[in-house]
């Protein structure tokens, strides 16, 4: 007999913890767990194959596309795990946060994130953890591109790491996040220019 998903996902007897599993499938964004209000930019299912949910900031700087679950903040900082598959339109002119974090707009509060900024931190997928003291920022030296790859986050109580498509990057030990924590997109600009980032499936659960 085949195993249910739970049993595959789980321990046999243990109780489950908070996970879940966003696929950016069909006609829209699904509301009742995202939440698009801290955003000027735009937030659209892809009319494509495998193109997920497209998000684009304006021509204008200082434009941001933002999602996250409305800080309802349901995993541990201590041990939870986040996962995207995702893919940057361009990796210039602006930022891309992605993974958990306790503040309501992009990149704020405590958190732990895949991060890009070419202008500040050079042309690399990085980790970029911030905790009640300050931030780390921790160069993976995997060179970020406008190909899909898989970002995977992990904090536990005593590090963060990253994955780019299986492979551990780079880890920290230091400015880790203290307090509870929701999953987060977002991209900004710093120029005149539109930036766009798709994502297709994102997963987040406590470990």
């Amino acid at each position: 007999m085949t195993d249910s998903i739970y049993d595959q996902l789980n321990a046999y007897g243990t109780v489950a913890k908070q996970r879940f599993v966003e696929t950016f499938s069909g006609d829209a964004l699904d509301t009742d767990r995202w939440d698009q209000s801290n955003t000027n930019g735009t937030q659209a299912m892809a009319d494509s194959i495998d193109g997920g949910l497209l998000m684009s900031t304006t021509s204008s700087g200082s434009s941001i596309s933002y999602i996250d679950f409305a800080d309802k903040k349901q995993f541990s900082n201590t041990g939870s795990v986040m996962i995207a598959v995702m893919k940057h339109g361009s990796t210039t002119g602006g930022e891309s946060y992605t993974g958990l974090q306790s503040g309501t707009t992009q990149g704020n509060g405590q958190g732990a994130w895949s991060y890009v900024n070419d202008s500040w931190k050079g042309a690399y997928f990085n980790l970029y953890t911030v905790g009640a003291s300050g931030g780390t920022w921790v160069d993976s030296g995997y060179t970020s591109d406008t190909n899909w790859h898989t970002h995977k986050i992990e904090l536990t109580s005593s590090q963060a790491s990253l994955e780019i498509d299986g492979t551990t990057t780079t880890t920290s030990t230091t400015n880790l996040p203290a307090v509870a924590l929701q999953p987060s997109v977002g991209i900004n600009n710093s120029s005149a220019v539109n930036r766009t980032l798709n994502i297709r499936y994102m997963e987040a659960y406590n470990t």
